[in-house]
């Protein structure tokens, strides 16, 4: 038995995770773009592995902002303008979180299996 897919299935569930917590974290942060993973197969099939960190192409919402700016007298005023929010969507974010928790407790519990199947082993040997 060899647990090394369930070891890259690890790897891959933790650094997809980070990502979906960094979108989360930079919900309110103006511009920022949403970024997911794309996975591979490992070579001979072995597990998978991270292939890219892809940035969303998708507009955020547009928000009205006031800002201060000085004018030529050096008096400030405030200035409206426009700003691009970010394009994160809670409610997706919150169910990929969802789904790579459950893969991450999946692939978790077949290396702990492993771990108690060799055991018992090595005690059948000594």
């Amino acid at each position: 038995m060899d647990i090394s897919t369930s070891q890259s299935a690890l790897n891959v569930f933790s650094l997809a995770q980070d990502i979906t917590a960094n979108n989360v974290a930079n919900i309110n942060t103006d511009g920022y773009k949403a970024k997911r993973l794309d996975v591979e197969s490992a070579p001979d099939g072995q597990g998978v592995r991270a292939q890219t960190i892809v940035e969303s192409t998708e507009p955020g919402p547009l928000t009205n902002q006031i800002q201060p700016r000085e004018n030529n007298d050096g008096r400030i005023e405030q200035q409206e303008v426009i700003t691009e929010g970010s394009n994160t969507e809670v409610s997706q974010e919150v169910t990929q979180m969802i789904k790579k928790e459950r893969g991450f407790e999946a692939n978790a519990q077949v290396v702990r299996t492993y771990d108690q199947m060799a055991g018992v082993i090595i005690d059948m040997l000594v």
